[in-house]
């Protein structure tokens, strides 16, 4: 079974993907905040993170940051809503190589799910 972290500040968000991929077979944590995820991913380890990037308590940025100094291998996908989406996305990508995909909130279960199965197929054997 595959382990995915959701991380978001919004309870709705955070339940909404928790429930949609754990119908899926996923096993699913969440954290509501940067900082908690941390801490949940140096006590498990994880197949994928999902993360917001604009959250007021340690940011998708910060979690990119945590994944790539410890070496973990975990795929991540940024979500963020507004105008600033493409933007944050894109210096998440220069920031980390664990950055496997984005989605732009609000989006569509189907998009979910075709963004999770892409991501759990990103190839990060290759990041030293």
């Amino acid at each position: 079974m595959r382990r995915v972290l959701v991380v978001d500040d919004q309870l709705g968000m955070r339940e909404t993907i928790r429930m949609f991929l754990s119908r899926r077979g996923f096993r699913v944590d969440c954290a509501d905040s940067g900082f908690a995820a941390q801490r949940l991913m140096t006590q498990n380890e994880y197949d994928l993170v999902i993360t917001d990037l604009f959250m007021p308590d340690g940011d998708g940025i910060d979690i990119a940051r945590f994944i790539q100094d410890r070496r973990m291998m975990t795929p991540l996908i940024s979500m963020s809503g507004g105008s600033a989406n493409f933007a944050a996305d894109k210096a998440l990508k220069s920031i980390s190589p664990y950055a496997a995909a984005s989605l732009q909130k609000p989006f569509h279960n189907g998009q979910l799910l075709d963004v999770v199965q892409r991501s759990l197929s990103f190839d990060v054997s290759y990041i030293q």
